[in-house]
């Protein structure tokens, strides 16, 4: 059998070379928690589209058909579905709840 011709054989796993140290940036600031006088934003919910079409009282597929970009009954300030997983997608709440606010009628 051959041998390599005098190469150093070469790591093909990371393991055998050491660990990079962590450095901190001197610009980096610390995280800052909410004191008394800041307020922490809401959580971000996520509606189903079930739920989405149940608040505006209408069926799913308009939800579907508003939200298209390209569309013929398309909203262009309708908020977008986004995809959380292989099979779940909604609309974020507090996003929903500025359209229908833009949408009101104010009398």
């Amino acid at each position: 059998m051959k041998s390599n011709s005098g190469k150093k054989p070469t790591p093909t796993d990371n393991r055998e070379t050491p660990p990079a140290e962590l450095t901190v940036s001197p610009k980096a600031t610390p995280l800052k928690t909410p004191g008394l006088n800041q307020v922490a934003p809401p959580p971000r919910k996520l509606l189903s589209l079930k739920q989405t079409a149940a608040r505006l009282g209408v069926c799913i597929n308009t939800v579907r058909n508003w939200a298209s970009r390209n569309g013929k009954h398309s909203r262009p300030n309708f908020p977008a579905i986004r995809k959380t997983g292989l099979r779940r997608v909604g609309i974020l709440e507090h996003e929903l709840d500025m359209f229908v606010d833009s949408c009101a009628c104010l009398d």
